[in-house]
């Protein structure tokens, strides 16, 4: 730059001189021509005149050439710091690249060494500058001569450009890299060394890597569906070809069910058919019956035969037993064949429990009753034989359950839209395992009274399809040797 700056400083100064002589010798020979021609001057005029002339003259012709020799001298300056600066700016830019920017001699001896060169190798650059560039390549890459293949390629080409290939750190770890390098050729065509930038190319290579891994799992994973979609295609067929077959199978099953469904239909019908025709049959003899013994009863037997009246207060016990026998399985029989019409009016239960109240205290002598309802309790809607047949079913089983007699307990509650009825007793309660099947046709409660217990399991069984048909529900809570609570509950009428 020192050398540019004076070869321009030279050239000015040789400008300013041919610039003063030609000048001065143009004003010269212009001042000649007007006194010989133009003008005619005295001794005085001429000497004023000369001076004056030569002296503005030789004045401005000086100021002119300084003043042209002082602008191109300061052009020079700014030129000169434009290009330093851009010199710094670009040397910032080297230094602190991330990538290695290093140069070399025509030998291969480093020269110069930037941070990125430091970061990846590891070299400071007092340790590096000087030494040839052959310390930083493999022992393997230089038996097998790379470094020779590069300078026949920049021989060549001028360059290299992003050439992939292994570089060595100083602590003998190979780096994978990017290697760009170029000639430095001066302006005569010499050859004044080598320019490189190398690039660390580890994630790359690790990315590359990963992503080759992951397709060679993704073109496994790939090969495994297929496989297991022909297993699982080939399991499909075979389980189609089963389903097919229990398919037709079951419908041969369903064509039996459906079969022995409407022999089972038909055998139900003759049953209802059987026992309603029996249930009427026996209830003319029944009847015929209780009368001859209601007869016996009125007649007045000799005293001394104490026997014959008890003989006919057994028949007359054992009489009506079968004769509410006959009675209930009339009722279920009415029940399962659909045949049991329900006259659905307004139905008073406190005046219904009072009258069962008072038809079962004339008859039991060891069993207290009370009765609760509140004074502004509403009517429901239901059949009122049919209500009556349940209180009477309840109250019924609360004394036979209760043999040891005590307090039988009727209340009725108002709850939301519906009144609760409800019968309780102290008797021998109702186990766990009888819960579930207490409301079941003929089923009796298990225990050592049990055979001392009339009944036939009917009672419960028609009392529920009862409340069931009138839109109620019935329910028992109940524990062994603590007594039972039975309740059903019936919808309020909407006439109050």
């Amino acid at each position: 730059m020192k050398q540019a700056k004076n070869a321009t400083l030279s050239q000015s100064v040789r400008t300013i001189r041919w610039i003063i002589v030609l000048g001065i010798f143009t004003v010269v020979i212009g001042y000649k021509l007007l006194e010989e021609f133009v003008f005619e001057f005295g001794d005085a005029e001429r000497v004023v005149f000369g001076l004056l002339l030569y002296g503005c003259v030789g004045s401005l012709v000086t100021w002119a050439a300084l003043t042209w020799v002082s602008n191109r001298i300061a052009r020079g300056e700014q030129a000169e710091q434009t290009v330093s600066e851009n010199e710094k700016y670009i040397a910032s830019i080297a230094a602190s690249s991330a990538d290695a920017i290093l140069s070399m001699d025509p030998d291969g001896i480093i020269t110069s060494w930037n941070k990125g060169a430091e970061l990846i190798f590891n070299y400071k650059e007092d340790e590096i500058v000087g030494q040839h560039i052959s310390v930083l390549v493999p022992d393997d890459l230089l038996r097998d001569g790379e470094l020779e293949r590069f300078a026949t390629e920049i021989h060549k080409n001028g360059h290299i450009r992003s050439f992939e290939t292994e570089r060595l750190a100083k602590n003998g770890r190979n780096i994978p890299v990017s290697v760009t390098q170029t000639a430095l050729i001066d302006d005569e065509g010499n050859l004044t060394g080598y320019s490189k930038i190398v690039r660390d190319i580890t994630e790359r290579r690790e990315a590359e890597k990963w992503m080759k891994e992951s397709l060679e799992r993704t073109v496994k994973a790939e090969r495994e569906i297929r496989e297991m979609n022909l297993k699982l295609e080939e399991k499909v067929e075979e389980r189609t070809e089963s389903l097919s077959k229990a398919y037709d199978d079951l419908k041969r099953i369903n064509e039996d069910l459906e079969s022995a469904n409407e022999r089972l239909k038909e055998f139900d019908r003759m049953k209802t058919e059987f026992v309603s025709m029996v249930s009427h049959s026996l209830r003319a003899p029944i009847t015929n019956i209780n009368g001859a013994i209601e007869l016996l009863g009125q007649i007045d037997l000799p005293s001394e035969n104490p026997e014959q009246k008890e003989l006919i207060e057994i028949m007359e016990t054992e009489s009506a037993r079968l004769t509410r026998l006959i009675q209930g399985i009339l009722f279920v029989s009415r029940l399962e064949g659909g045949k049991l019409e329900l006259k659905k009016e307004s139905v008073d239960l406190r005046e219904i429990s009072q009258k069962v109240i008072r038809n079962v205290e004339v008859t039991v002598e060891n069993h207290l009753f009370s009765f609760s309802c509140p004074d502004d309790m509403p009517c429901v809607t239901g059949d009122a034989t049919c209500t009556e047949e349940v209180l009477v079913s309840l109250v019924d089983n609360a004394i036979k359950y209760s043999p040891g007699g005590g307090d039988i307990r009727v209340e009725l509650a108002k709850q939301d839209d519906w009144v609760i009825v409800s019968v309780t007793d102290h008797g021998i309660g109702i186990g766990a395992k009888e819960m579930e099947r207490i409301f079941e046709s003929f089923h009796r409660v298990d225990s050592s009274d049990s055979e001392s217990i009339g009944g036939y399991g009917l009672g419960l069984y028609i009392s529920k399809r009862l409340v069931e048909a009138q839109g109620g529900k019935i329910e028992v809570k109940s524990a062994l040797n603590q007594g039972s609570r039975f309740s059903f509950s019936l919808p309020i009428s909407a006439d109050g």
